[in-house]
């Protein structure tokens, strides 16, 4: 019975040494590997939403996209958003309401990164 209570401590012991590697490597570290640059960069939570646009003001560069299968959404439109109708490179200038949309954005932000509309 002691042999058994014996080996459940070594073994609990040696998980509680353990503990401290496994954080240190699922949160990096900073010795060894990787090369290349000192600091992370932040990521961003990129998210989808669809639909037709159903306001625009060109003025401050806000669209808005109307409810549809990834919901709705007012976004704002930045000169390094990528914006493309019928396939083809243009500007918030050329999309009007009623175009059909997708766009992916910046959660966190709100702005556009990349928006493709198609004209109906």
């Amino acid at each position: 019975m002691f042999k058994r209570f014996g080996v459940a401590v070594l073994v609990a012991a040696m998980a509680v040494s353990m503990i401290p590697s496994v954080v240190d490597a699922a949160g990096g570290s900073s010795s060894g590997g990787g090369g290349g640059g000192g600091g992370s960069v932040a990521k961003t939570l990129e998210l989808r939403v669809t639909g037709y646009v159903t306001g625009i003001d060109y003025s401050t560069g806000v669209i808005t996209v109307g409810q549809s299968y990834y919901g709705s959404g007012t976004l704002s439109v930045t000169t390094s958003s990528k914006i493309s109708l019928d396939a083809v490179n243009c500007t918030l200038d050329d999309i009007v309401v009623g175009d059909w949309a997708e766009v992916r954005y910046d959660y966190y932000s709100r702005t556009v990164n990349k928006m493709s509309a198609i004209s109906f």
